[in-house]
Formats: structure tokens, C-alpha cells, sequence
């Protein structure tokens, strides 16, 4: 009868055992994935240079002749 109750023992705190651990990397896991939505989110904010540029009425392309017509309103 001994036996039987510390195998029970036993089984009931092995059981809460792989239940905190796997709490424990469920949370983690939920952090990861915060941190890296927030990183994403900052980096499509961020303010970047852009340039302009005086073109030509024929651009070129691998060889091929693009003309502008007209601009797209």
C-alpha cells in the first residue's frame, strides 16, 4: 500500500512538473512573439530619405525604350 501512495505521489508531481514547464515556455514563447511584433511595428515608422530626380522623356531599360507619355493622376 505504501508503494501505491508514493507512486501516486510520485506521478502527481512529475504531472504538475511538465504542466509549469510547459506554462513556463507557452509564456516565453508569447514574449518572443510581442517583442517581435513591436520591433516591426517601429521599424514601419521610421522616417526614410527619399530623393528626386530629374528624368529624362526616354528611359532605358535592359535595352528596351520606355517613353513617358503622360503622368498618372
Amino acid at each position: 500500500m505504501a508503494r501505491r501512495e508514493q507512486s501516486l505521489i510520485q506521478r502527481v508531481v512529475n504531472t504538475a512538473v511538465r504542466t509549469i514547464i510547459a506554462l513556463a515556455l507557452f509564456v516565453l514563447h508569447h514574449t518572443a512573439l510581442v517583442i517581435e511584433f513591436l520591433l516591426r511595428q517601429r521599424a514601419k515608422q521610421m522616417a526614410h530619405a527619399v530623393g528626386f530626380q530629374p528624368q529624362h522623356q526616354i528611359e532605358r531599360r535592359r535595352g528596351h525604350g520606355l517613353e513617358i507619355v503622360r503622368s498618372i493622376e
